[in-house]
């Protein structure tokens, strides 16, 4: 009948505010826990440190995986191809724009080291082939010259600079090796010294 479907609305209406002024008079009357030094120490104790070089490589060693920093990593690659990417030596041979670029993208990644080798000074007209160089950096090292910047992308990286030219003895002691602006010969000899000691290689350039 209506006027039992009205009373019954009318006592899930009346249920429902009482039960409300109940939780409102509850959480006056609750006492309020205040803030102390202990739990301020807790908070700082609890906050997460950046890992130093060292740090990350004994990670590393361990198969271990910092979680929170390589988050985005993880999603990306899997956690097994991370692991043997987290691990990896990577020697970038000239840094003109291809160079510093592939240098950019390597650490960003997350690789162990990267090396920079460049045995030429910078020029001016390397300052519109990429950003990691200023007009300061003039008739410097181009190598030198890149690596505070590039390390800054991300400081879990080593960031090593050589500045004589590229070895067989060198390509040997990286798992891979990047040749950008060599020549022929080279790249042919640098080839064979990868293949020998098991490494990958990649040569690239640029035109125009």
């Amino acid at each position: 009948p209506p006027h039992y479907r009205t009373h019954t609305r009318g006592s899930r209406e009346l249920r429902r505010l009482v039960s409300t002024a109940s939780t409102h008079f509850m959480s006056e009357t609750a006492p309020k826990r205040t803030s102390t030094a202990q739990d301020s120490e807790d908070s700082l104790s609890r906050a997460k440190k950046p890992r130093t070089n060292i740090e990350n490589a004994a990670m590393t060693a361990a198969g271990e995986i910092d979680e929170d920093l390589h988050s985005r990593q993880l999603a990306v690659y899997g956690r097994e191809s991370f692991r043997r990417l987290a691990g990896a030596s990577v020697l970038v041979c000239g840094l003109k724009g291809l160079g510093a670029e592939i240098a950019k993208n390597v650490i960003l990644a997350g690789v162990k080291s990267v090396t920079l080798q460049d045995c030429s000074a910078c020029e001016l007209s390397d300052l519109g082939a990429q950003f990691y160089l200023t007009e300061g950096d003039v008739g410097k090292n181009r190598a030198e010259a890149c690596a505070a910047r590039l390390s800054e992308l991300n400081p879990a990286v080593e960031v090593l600079v050589v500045t004589e030219p590229v070895t067989v003895e060198l390509c040997a002691k990286h798992r891979v090796v990047v040749c950008t602006e060599t020549d022929y010969d080279t790249a042919v000899e640098i080839n064979a010294a990868c293949r020998d000691a098991g490494a990958a290689v990649f040569c690239g350039g640029g035109r125009g």
